[in-house]
């Protein structure tokens, strides 16, 4: 059993490891975005729209949008070629 033991050890030593990497990188992450939030201010309003439609670009939010106007489109022309 002394086997068991001493891999209960490596993997508590392996996971603190593993804690201390993810703490360190979270701090380098808060401060990186802070200094983007300060980076951020000094944007004009066009810059912040185009930060804004890219962050949405691959969401969710943004595929479902896209295909509803799509769907809409499509209904819009089959009504006008019915009509004509």
């Amino acid at each position: 059993m002394v086997g068991i033991g001493h891999i209960k050890h490596e993997l508590h030593e392996a996971e603190q490891h593993m804690l201390n990497e993810l703490r360190a990188l979270r701090r380098t992450r808060r401060q990186t975005e802070t200094a983007g939030a300060v980076a951020a201010d000094s944007l004009t309003v066009g810059q912040k729209v185009a930060d804004t439609v890219a962050s949405t670009m691959g969401s969710w939010r943004f595929i479902i949008i896209q295909s509803c106007i799509l769907l809409f489109w499509i209904a819009a022309n089959i009504t006008a070629y019915v009509q004509n």
